[in-house]
């Protein structure tokens, strides 16, 4: 498997938004970036994870039951990046 912190993001910012476009927006990245990240993610998880629809990108069971566990992951990482360590250069 070949995921990475960005793939986490991107698959957070497409489930709350519901839409390709929106999360490159968000993200700062082209929706072809986001598209093939997407790809990337359902070729690693072995799922659609959102299938198109009238309403928007509809997660799959299996993105629902991954969206709480990635967010949880994603705080932890994010919290960890923020701490400065204390650097005693003696």
């Amino acid at each position: 498997m070949n995921l990475d912190f960005r793939l986490l993001e991107i698959f957070v910012a497409i489930y709350q938004t519901r839409s390709v476009g929106e999360a490159a927006r968000i993200l700062k990245m082209s929706q072809p970036g986001i598209s093939s990240a997407l790809n990337r993610l359902r070729a690693n998880l072995n799922d659609p994870l959102f299938i198109k629809a009238s309403s928007g990108m509809q997660p799959t069971s299996r993105a629902h039951d991954l969206f709480d566990p990635i967010c949880k992951i994603l705080v932890q990482i994010n919290s960890k990046l923020k701490v400065q360590p204390h650097f005693d250069p003696h």
